[in-house]
Parts: C-alpha cells; structure tokens; sequence
C-alpha cells in the first residue's frame, strides 16, 4: 500500500509539472508571435496598423498564460511605438516590480528611458541613463552614455554632452551613433576640429548614412576625405 501511495504522490507531481510548464511554452510561442508581428511592423510601414494590433492580441495571450516581466515590457514597448504613452508607462512600472537585477532589468530600463524622454519627462529618463550607465549587468552602457549625451545637448550642457559621447566611444570606439551625435554637437559649438574628427570616423564606419553624410557635408567633408580609420578613444579634445 506505501509503494502505491508514493507512485500515486509521483504521478500527480508529474501531472501538476506539465500543466504549469505547458502554458507556458504556449506563452513564448506568443511572446514570438508577437515579437515577429512588431518586427514586420516596423520593417514594412503599410503593414504597421494590422501587425502592431496583431502583435498586442499575441502578447496580451502570453501574458494571460504567464505574467512575467520581459512579457509586460515588451507589451509596453509595442504601445510605446504605438504612441500609446500613459498605457506603456503604466506597464513598464509594472515590469519593473517585478525585476530587481540583471539585463532584463536594464534592457526595461531603457526602453522606459526612451518613453519618458518622448514623453518630455527628460530629467527621469536622464537619471535612468545615468544608471545605466554604470550597471554592471546592463550589456550596453555606451547606448546610455549617447542617450545621456543627447540629453544633456537638449539642455545646452555642452560639457556634459561631450563628456557623455566620449565616455561612450571609449567603451565602444566604432559606435557609429556617438560619433555622429559629437559632431552634431561639436560643429552646433563652433567646435569645427573636433566635429570634423568625428565626421572623419563616422564616414569611416558607416559611408552609407544619410544623417553622416548630410552633417558632414555641411563641414565640407565626404567619403573621399577618410584616409584611414580614426580611433574613436583618442578624440579628446
């Protein structure tokens, strides 16, 4: 009789483990669904209304079976491009709560960060940045330094918006966008040395950008005017 019960105790567990897991890997499967509907949305712009709807109704499914973090944030990220901003913040705080650490928590991080600033509330997505900037988990602290770069060039803090994009390139000296935002800087600060440095280095990296190209252009310098690549780690002035 003991044997029974203990076989009768182990099927029941199994039992109990597959209900709890399947819903959810039926919620990734949604979480990817809806990952792929936002993807087509922003690739392909006469598909945006139905994929961005199409890509709620999955996610709002995945969240239904599990309410984990990552779900609600990517929900608040889907909304944030929708233009739905009180509702995405709602969410992302949501998120939040339920993260203490780590990437995913950076990664939300930023994606609030961006909402808020578009939202106008710079000085809260600038202390963000500012977090960022120094978390050890976050993977990409030099994203945080342009973003708090551009912040601080909003605000006319020339210093400060220098000192964030040259943070940023001494982390990553091929990071396309620092270069690009210290020349518009630089060149806005009658900087004209240290905007055509970083002209000289973001024509380099990515010749085929528009916005580089069309800056540069106004510094009177183009892809025919690299020589050699720049070291984004020694633009220091």
């Amino acid at each position: 009789m003991k044997s029974i019960i203990i076989l009768c105790c182990a099927a029941m567990a199994l039992s109990c483990g597959c209900s709890k897991r399947r819903p959810q890997k039926l919620a990734q499967m949604y979480h990817q669904q809806s990952v792929a509907h936002a993807a087509l949305a922003m690739s392909v712009p006469e598909e945006e209304a139905v994929a961005y709807r199409r890509s709620l109704e999955a996610i709002d499914k995945a969240i239904e079976l599990d309410d984990r973090a990552e779900y609600k944030a990517f929900k608040a990220t889907v909304l944030f491009k929708m233009q739905q901003f009180t509702l995405s913040e709602r969410l992302f705080e949501q998120a939040l709560q339920k993260v203490d650490s780590g990437a995913l928590r950076g990664e939300i991080l930023n994606n609030y960060a961006c909402l808020l600033a578009q939202m106008g509330k710079v000085d809260r997505a600038l202390q963000m940045w500012q977090e960022l900037g120094h978390d050890e988990y976050y993977p990409t602290p030099e994203l945080a330094f342009v973003n708090q770069g551009r912040i601080f060039a909003l605000k006319d803090d020339y210093p400060k918006a220098k000192e964030s994009f040259l943070k940023a390139l001494a982390l990553a000296p091929d990071y396309v966008d620092a270069h690009y935002y210290l020349m518009l800087l630089a060149k806005d600060h009658g900087d004209t040395y240290l905007a055509k440095q970083s002209a000289q280095a973001a024509l380099y990296l990515a010749p085929d950008h528009k916005g580089v190209s069309l800056a540069a252009s106004q510094l009177g310098m183009g892809v025919a005017d690299i020589e050699k690549k720049p070291q984004g780690s020694n633009i220091t002035t």
